[in-house]
Order: C-alpha cells, then structure tokens, then sequence
C-alpha cells in the first residue's frame, strides 16, 4: 500500500501573489524536511554546506557541497542531514506558469533539469567556483522584490552554470574537493601561465597523487587538461581582441608556436587565423 505523502500549496507560500519564495534553511538530522509533494510550483536547491541526503521519488540520493536539485512539480521528495552534522540549504521555489514561460522562451528543446523525463534525476554538482557564484546570487536575491524580473534573472544564472558544468566538461559527483578546486582555479591566467607545476601547487598533493587521481575521475592528464584550457582561453581570446597570434600563444604559456599552432589546429580543427575569422565580425 503507497503512504499518502503530504502535497505542499503554492497559495501557502505566495498568499499575495508574489513571484517566488526564498529561504535559506539550516536542517540537522531531528528537523528533516519531510517527504512530501507538490501542487502548483517546482523549486531549486543547492546545498551551501554540509552533507546529507535527498529522498527523491521513493530513493535517496547523498548530498555534498555544491549539489544542485531542480524539483519539477510532480517530484515527491525530502531533504534529511548526516547524523553527526548539519545541511545548509537554500532553496527558490516559483509557481509552474513561471517554468512554463522558461520552456517556452529560452528552453524549448531542454532535457535536462526540470525537463528531464528520468524517475530520479541525480543532483547536479557544481565546482566551488560556481558555488561561490550562487551563494553572491542568493544574497542579491534575498532582500529583492518577489517579482518575476530578479526571479527570472537568478534562474537564468543558474541554468548557465549548469549549462557550461554540462558543455565545459561536468565535473563527476565522486570528483575530491580538492581536485575540482585546482581544476577551477587553474583556469586563471595567473596560474595556467605558470604551468602544469603551479597545478600540482594548486592541489595540494604529490603529482603522482594528481596524476592517479585525474586518470580515475577525468580520463585525462594533468598536461592535457592544462593544454585544454590554455587553447580555450586563447580562443576566447581570438575572438574577443585583436591581439597578435602569437602574442595570445605566449600569454596562454606557450614559447613554441609551432607546437601552439599544433595543439590548437588539433583541438578546433582550425588554425588560429581562420579560427578567428570564423568566430569575429564586428559591427562597430
């Protein structure tokens, strides 16, 4: 025989027909947030900090720093703390008119987030970088109006970082905390520059460690991750300026521009050249 689950009410949390709810919650393990439906809205939660557990149409799925859940309207779910500590949630919830405008605007052909058709979507797990984003973008929307225009920007904003997670690369749900950080932080100039050292620098661990570690969760090597994002910040670079090729190749850390070129011909199937006459046209 199923449990009748309680159905939670839009009206209960929009009374005077505001746009969207907000609220930031601290659970531990005796005030879980109970197993429960919907009726007339979906929600997104990420979790700040902590770790814990999501029941989710009938299973339960661990929850870690980072871990991003869209909640379409028909989900049955839960939120639950680990025994020895606290979850810091914060969650935006919206009535299903605003997720119908969204499909329709922006998403007509989505499968993915509120629109995945799975039973038990797995949470999505941004890196600390894009984490730190969303923590700036709860404190902007917090203290704002309950209208449609700040509700509608923030969940744009998430959609992009979880877009770019998926295009850039998703980083996987097992990938160590450190690791994801030096994949994050090696993205800066400052550090790229330096080169496959100031990665291992960056994580804190012996290269052997790195190494064993990027080959497990990533497939790749330490010199091939950094060479991949030396050739995209280059490329974003032939596209947005005019600098000298071989200016951008030496400012990406490479002193060998043949075997610049080489990489980037690999990796776009383009030389630099018509890479960026490809990609730019300027209209003023």
């Amino acid at each position: 025989m199923s449990v009748a689950r309680p159905r939670y009410l839009w009206r209960t949390y929009a009374p005077r027909g505001e746009a969207f709810h907000f609220a930031r919650a601290v659970k531990s393990a005796a005030s879980p947030t109970p197993v429960h439906g919907h009726r007339g809205f979906a929600e997104i939660c990420w979790v700040e900090a902590g770790t814990g557990w999501h029941w989710l149409n009938g299973a339960r799925q661990p929850l870690r720093p980072g871990d991003v859940l869209c909640i379409r309207p028909d989900d049955v779910h839960g939120l639950e703390a680990a025994p020895d500590g606290t979850l810091t949630i914060v969650n935006v919830a919206f009535p299903v008119a605003t997720l119908a405008h969204l499909r329709s605007r922006y998403f007509p052909r989505e499968t993915r987030w509120f629109w995945s058709k799975a039973r038990r979507p797995a949470p999505r797990r941004l890196d600390p970088a894009a984490l730190a984003r969303l923590g700036q973008a709860a404190r902007e929307l917090a203290p704002a109006p309950r209208e449609a225009a700040p509700l509608e920007r923030c969940l744009l904003n998430l959609c992009f970082e979880l877009a770019q997670g998926d295009e850039g690369g998703r980083m996987p749900a097992a990938l160590p905390d450190w690791l994801a950080a030096a994949c994050e932080r090696i993205r800066q100039p400052e550090h790229f520059r330096a080169g496959v050292s100031r990665f291992f620098a960056l994580a804190g661990r012996s290269p052997e460690h790195v190494a064993r570690t990027m080959r497990r969760h990533l497939r790749t090597t330490p010199s091939d991750y950094l060479n991949r994002v030396r050739l995209e910040h280059a490329a974003l670079q032939l596209q947005i300026t005019h600098a000298p090729v071989t200016q951008i190749a030496f400012e990406c850390g490479y002193e060998n521009l043949s075997h610049f070129f080489h990489r980037f011909r690999r990796r776009f199937r383009l030389s630099p050249g018509a890479y960026r006459r490809a990609r730019r046209q300027d209209i003023v």
